[in-house]
């Protein structure tokens, strides 16, 4: 695999992760909010 390539897949990789991790912040701010409402 040439080196470019393996760098578009770590900054591909990286990405989804960061996106994977603001879904699961937002889960639990939204979770927390509808417990503070109850």
């Amino acid at each position: 695999m040439p080196q470019q390539k393996v760098d578009l897949v770590k900054t591909r990789l990286r990405v989804r992760f960061q996106v994977n991790n603001l879904q699961v912040i937002a889960c639990l701010a939204s979770e927390k909010m509808i417990c503070n409402r109850r």
